[in-house]
């Protein structure tokens, strides 16, 4: 049976998801101004990338065996693919915003699809399987899996059934880091793309494969759960540092005046 704790938990960690994104585009909008829109062009936009990432991820898995070399192979296409769909966002679909309170809403999008994908319908999928387990054990599992995956579907509700509330809420504490590091590669990009500054675009790349590459130390088993949260806990805040000191320094190009020349 999994303890009606670890339930709470679960379904208290469904509803802080959805709600993120949403308090975040409230917090943004009133304190801002910024345009709403901006917040669901950054969802729409993860969205692709999203379903990009799982093509190339099962792509990657019958390429690479070594599942470090395929974290770090991942970490720079998720740079490449979602900095890109950045940049066409800015430089096209939000082309006539140019107040980087734009840059920062969209970047909440951004990450609060990200935690709706990969955190909120992973609870769900976990509440339901935690009631079916605990209404008929394994037995009610079974008909809804392979024959190979109820091992592992039994070794899940295990670890459910021992992990204690603040384990579980460790997915929550990474996809809060990981939508600060999202809206601060958001601002970078958007100056990039507002002021031409193309090598900005590139540093937006870099730090992103950066933050995803930090995760092979977890896969390699060099640091532990605790490890690799308090590293991209660290990673968000030198991240929104880096952002901080492009936006004070944002300034529009200044278009040159075509001066009429005078009549004879």
């Amino acid at each position: 049976m999994i303890p009606t704790v670890n339930i709470i938990t679960l379904a208290a960690l469904c509803i802080v998801s959805v709600a993120l994104p949403v308090i975040g585009c409230i917090i943004v909008w009133r304190r801002t101004g910024a345009s709403v829109i901006s917040f669901f062009i950054g969802m729409a936009v993860f969205l692709v990338c999203f379903i990009i990432a799982i093509a190339t991820s099962v792509l990657g898995q019958f390429l690479i065996a070594s599942p470090v070399i395929l974290t770090l192979v991942l970490s720079l296409r998720a740079g490449l693919v979602e900095e890109f769909g950045r940049f066409v966002a800015f430089k096209w679909l939000l082309k006539r915003r140019t107040a980087v309170s734009d840059g920062f809403m969209y970047g909440v999008g951004h990450g609060g699809m990200e935690v709706l994908l990969v955190l909120s319908l992973s609870m769900v999928s976990n509440l339901v399987l935690v009631f079916m387990f605990n209404s008929g054990g394994m037995e009610a599992l079974a008909p809804y899996a392979a024959p190979d995956q109820i091992e592992l579907l039994a070794q899940s509700m295990d670890e459910l059934a021992k992990a204690s509330p603040l384990y579980l809420s460790v997915g929550l504490i990474e996809r809060i880091s990981a939508m600060c590091i999202h809206i601060s590669l958001s601002v970078i990009v958007f100056c990039a793309v507002r002021q031409r500054k193309w090598l900005y675009f590139l540093l937006a790349i870099g730090l992103h494969t950066l933050a995803d590459a930090s995760t092979a130390l977890y896969v390699g088993g060099y640091v532990g759960v605790w490890g690799i949260e308090a590293i991209l806990a660290g990673v968000a805040v030198c991240f929104a540092l880096i952002a901080w000191r492009i936006a004070r320094g944002y300034r529009l190009p200044v278009e040159p005046v075509e001066v009429a020349a005078p009549s004879i």
